[in-house]
């Protein structure tokens, strides 16, 4: 009998949607630089970091946005770091050691 060994076939990931980074370096200071379907995460001067669902829409819908009502110096896209979406895990549980989703509460 298995009491603490975890086999590839017990893991339960529950599907997520992959959040995406888009971090922007405004040619000027915008006060509330808001973008539809992404949340601002840090913002330091014209810098703004935005994290968004890549399922909700597109980088490059995202950046035609911007670049519409913004005038922009700088920008890249990045994934998710690989720290948050292991705290993500975590936090939410996304990780049980039981078919079906389903939290193993017996020690």
């Amino acid at each position: 009998m298995r009491k603490h060994a975890i086999v590839e076939a017990d893991l339960c990931v529950c599907p997520r949607q992959p959040q995406r980074v888009l971090r922007v370096d405004f040619a000027e200071f915008y006060p509330k630089p808001i973008l539809q379907n992404a949340d601002i995460v840090q913002r330091e001067g014209n810098t703004v970091v935005y994290s968004f669902k890549r399922q909700n829409i597109s980088a490059s819908k995202l950046i035609n946005l911007l670049s519409s009502e913004y005038r922009i110096s700088d920008l890249s896209v990045q994934d998710q770091p690989i720290e948050d979406t292991i705290r993500e895990i975590y936090e939410k549980q996304l990780l049980y050691n039981h078919p079906y989703g389903k939290k193993n509460t017996s020690s």
